[in-house]
């Protein structure tokens, strides 16, 4: 769902067959991981849906991603999926209750955001979502 942003040419099958080739060839084990698309679960869309409309405009305008694209006079390039990215983040992130995510620098703003929704939505509607914090090692904090 996350490569649809960027992806359109119709290599989407082939590019997550490859990904899971390329987990298990650096040694996930499937015995001990669990890898599956992302679109085969439901509930990342629908989340990413009530998130939606839980989320104002100007949090939105924030995201760096969107920032970029106005900073170098190409927001008219910026597609819906790519502004409302970070709600699709946020959903995966928080729909599995986790409380650390291993992130870089450069994703801690995303993690961030996932705490304040589920924030923002415990709030509204009752106690349901864990509050996630970023894990980040120094040692790869940023990668060149």
């Amino acid at each position: 769902m996350h490569s649809l942003t960027t992806v359109q040419d119709g290599s989407l099958r082939q590019n997550a067959i490859n990904s899971l080739k390329l987990f298990l060839a650096c040694g996930a084990d499937p015995e001990q991981v669990f890898i599956y698309n992302q679109a085969d679960v439901p509930g990342h869309a629908q989340l990413t849906r009530v998130l939606s409309c839980l989320t104002h405009m100007g949090f939105m305008e924030r995201m760096h991603a969107y920032k970029d694209k106005l900073a170098n006079n190409k927001a008219n390039e910026a597609s819906v999926g790519l502004f409302t990215y970070p709600i699709l983040m946020a959903a995966d992130i928080i729909l599995y209750d986790a409380t650390l995510v291993p992130t870089g620098q450069d994703q801690k703003q995303h993690v961030e955001f996932a705490r304040d929704i589920a924030q923002k939505f415990n709030a509204s509607y009752g106690e349901t979502f864990v509050l996630p914090d970023s894990y980040i090692q120094k040692e790869v904090a940023v990668v060149p």
